[in-house]
């Protein structure tokens, strides 16, 4: 099953006047509000399409963000500390989805930043493609040759 876009999304408002910015932290992002209004009813899905997401135009979400390589990080980093306050929120139901999540953020913001060591130790690099197992191998080996190719 596909994950909502957010265009697609129908909420009682009640439900989304309940969502305080302490509890989103540094913001209230698509997931958050998706993750947030999941514990408060039911969800249906509608197996349809309902809208056309603009991925990577322009002006999207995603094209900025990869441009911007700082702001991205800051996001990940930002979506961890939600996290740990939303596992406390739902009394740990969803503890081990929300830890492997963490651990995905975890080590998509050690191959962000460069840290290719650090990155092979992680679970999530067992379960890498071997193209991105020896991606990660020559960062550790020689990550100027890594970071040159990227900006290429």
């Amino acid at each position: 099953m596909a994950i909502p876009q957010f265009a697609t999304l129908f909420v009682r408002s009640d439900i989304i006047k309940g969502i305080t910015h302490t509890f989103c932290g540094h913001e209230c992002n698509d997931m958050i509000i998706r993750l947030f209004c999941a514990v408060h009813g039911t969800v249906y899905y509608l197996n349809k399409n309902m809208s056309c997401y603009r991925q990577f135009t322009e002006t999207s979400w995603t094209k900025r963000m990869g441009v911007q390589r700082n702001k991205l990080i800051k996001h990940y980093e930002g979506i961890i500390p939600f996290l740990l306050n939303y596992d406390q929120y739902t009394h740990g139901i969803f503890s081990k989805a929300i830890k492997a999540c963490i651990e995905r953020r975890q080590f998509e913001l050690a191959l962000m930043k460069g840290e290719y060591s650090k990155a092979r130790k992680m679970k999530n690099y067992t379960t890498s493609s071997l193209k991105r197992k020896i991606y990660i191998s020559l960062g550790t080996i020689a990550p100027r040759l890594i970071n040159w190719l990227r900006q290429k």
